[in-house]
């Protein structure tokens, strides 16, 4: 229930996915690459409140804190 972590992982699947349905095609792979990289940066502060416990979760207000499982 993470929208932050769904979406990197979603990025970082780009460069994967280009490069196994599309083998050979450098420009492609170098593309996919750099989106990959710009989704990345684009969520470090949402990975690092993840990594430290106190992202919120989908639906959670900012003051609640997330439940750790």
């Amino acid at each position: 229930r993470y929208v932050g972590l769904a979406s990197v992982l979603m990025g970082l699947s780009f460069p994967v996915t280009a490069s196994v349905s599309r083998p050979g095609e450098t420009a492609l792979l170098v593309g996919m690459l750099a989106l990959a990289s710009l989704i990345v940066l684009r969520h470090r502060p949402n990975l690092v409140r993840l990594l430290r416990g106190e992202e919120p979760r989908v639906g959670a207000t900012p003051s609640e804190p997330s439940p750790r499982s």
